[in-house]
């Protein structure tokens, strides 16, 4: 199975460098990087500008090894990999949510 980390949108990269990279983009303009806290369920960040706003959300992985993206909820959508869960919501609606907005995207992951 491919690796994520093999992607033009994944960048070894903290928040603050995410958001310059994406900041001035398109709506739905993401990347993913690696989460640096020590939480072993969480591996990668999914960050999205969107409305002028930075969305930074977890990509969990579950305890069976699935990928879910965001904080808990009573029902999720499991992906096999960081992977398929970008190129899901890249033709899907993406619910972003923080303490600065609301807002629903369709991802379009940036390149080199």
């Amino acid at each position: 199975m491919p690796v994520v980390e093999a992607k033009p949108y994944f960048r070894l990269v903290d928040r603050e460098s995410a958001e310059d990279l994406l900041r001035g983009g398109i709506d739905g303009a993401c990347l993913v990087r690696p989460f640096k806290e020590r939480d072993d369920s969480i591996k990668y960040v999914l960050s999205v500008y969107a409305q002028e706003k930075f969305f930074h959300l977890h990509l969990r992985q579950t305890e069976d090894g699935t990928f879910v993206v965001g904080l808990e909820k009573p029902i999720e959508k499991d992906f096999p990999s960081p992977i398929h869960c970008v190129d899901y919501y890249r033709h899907h609606n993406l619910r972003c949510i923080n303490s600065s907005g609301n807002v629903v995207v369709t991802l379009k992951p940036i390149s080199e």
